[in-house]
């Protein structure tokens, strides 16, 4: 085989293993610490005692947590877990916190607490956090696009500086605080 038949050769490998990698790297790298607490189950050594809180991360991913390992855990007290405003406000002023009331409960009957992360913005393009109605031209839009420090499109974010956009987060934490305070 001549030499550059050879450099050919070598750079095809080259390009095919750099898409590979290109590839790989271009799925959600949270997503690499979903099996990380399995390294630890059969861990003997004793933690020490101390007055943090410990609560396993799920995300979006509410489906992780029937039967999950931290329910067998003594040391940690609960689940986060996010829920869009999206999610919770489907229509203006139509609440629906079953979701919420759902995990909440499968969590007490555990011992169990929920840490809710209420969720505003996104990291992508393709989901909105915001309900339908907010998108309208009373509440400027209702949210704003955000970007890579290079000017890339990347996600959304609710317009909470908009007096209007304000008024109706506040009453979803009203709403939420009835449903769930006491």
């Amino acid at each position: 085989m001549n030499t550059t038949m050879q450099s050919h050769k070598a750079f095809l490998i080259f390009l095919f293993g750099m898409m590979i990698i290109l590839n790989v790297s271009g799925q959600n790298k949270a997503n690499r610490y979903n099996d990380a607490y399995k390294q630890y189950l059969n861990a003997t050594c004793p933690l020490e005692e101390d007055s943090i809180k410990h609560f396993v991360y799920f995300a979006k991913d509410r489906a992780l947590l029937k039967n999950h390992q931290l329910l067998n855990i003594e040391r940690i007290e609960g689940a986060q877990i996010m829920y869009s405003w999206r999610q919770l406000e489907s229509q203006r002023g139509t609440y629906d916190f079953s979701e919420i009331r759902e995990d909440y409960e499968y969590l007490l009957s555990h011992g169990k607490k929920l840490f809710i992360q209420f969720q505003d913005l996104s990291f992508t393009t393709s989901y909105i956090p915001v309900p339908d109605y907010l998108m309208s031209e009373e509440f400027d839009g209702g949210c704003s696009k955000t970007f890579t420090d290079d000017g890339v499109h990347e996600g959304w974010v609710a317009k909470k500086w908009n007096p209007a956009v304000q008024e109706r987060f506040a009453l979803l934490m009203l709403e939420l605080g009835k449903e769930f305070d006491g």
